[in-house]
């Protein structure tokens, strides 16, 4: 068998035209062959691009919710303090806007928190933390005055609050929210001591 392939290869040679054609046929193939692999790759692209985008879109939605959401909740934080406030005529005064009494100071000064505020890291800590929040007027230093202590109170790390805290705990029928309250007007009134340009 092998001979007489040999035989026909030997006695009918492949045209030189043949060859040529062969190989431009080979070499066509080969290029298409790498056209399609691209278009392939590119077309997945776009479509994880796409993708990537979608999924943009819907973490900006997200974000948007999440932000309604948080500023909805730190408002009933701030309205639950207030109310606390007007049940607590010993610590808050009655007036417009709402400060510590003289018991109240005294009380500030008893749990130790004046003390930690005096303290210049954490006040600058406090202070850096309320600056995040881009504050505009009095009522809003209030307010996250008062959101800003009651994450402290939740947070395992010793923090600013900490010496609260631990009143806190020796004092079990202490209410916690009425102690988080005042110690947000104190911080408060300390913070716009440092910002006379918050006028409203």
């Amino acid at each position: 068998m092998e001979t007489f392939l040999s035989t026909i290869i030997s006695n009918f040679p492949i045209p030189t035209w043949l060859a040529s054609v062969g190989f431009i046929i080979m070499a066509v193939y080969a290029f298409v062959g790498v056209i399609i692999r691209i278009y392939k790759f590119v077309d997945k692209t776009n479509g994880t691009i796409c993708l990537f985008d979608d999924v943009k879109k819907d973490i900006k939605s997200l974000d948007k919710k999440h932000s309604k959401l948080l500023e909805k909740f730190n408002t009933l934080i701030a309205a639950l303090a207030e109310k606390n406030s007007l049940n607590n005529p010993e610590l808050f005064s009655t007036n417009s806007p709402l400060n510590l009494t003289q018991g109240g100071i005294e009380f500030i000064e008893k749990i130790g928190w004046k003390v930690s505020l005096d303290n210049e890291d954490n006040k600058k800590s406090l202070f850096e933390t309320l600056d995040k929040f881009k504050l505009q007027t009095k009522y809003d230093v209030e307010k996250y005055s008062i959101v800003a202590l009651t994450e402290l109170a939740g947070m395992r790390e010793d923090n600013p609050y900490t010496p609260v805290k631990k009143y806190l705990y020796e004092n079990a029928k202490q209410d916690d929210f009425k102690v988080i309250t005042a110690c947000a007007i104190y911080l408060r009134d300390r913070y716009l001591d440092q910002h006379p340009e918050i006028r409203d």
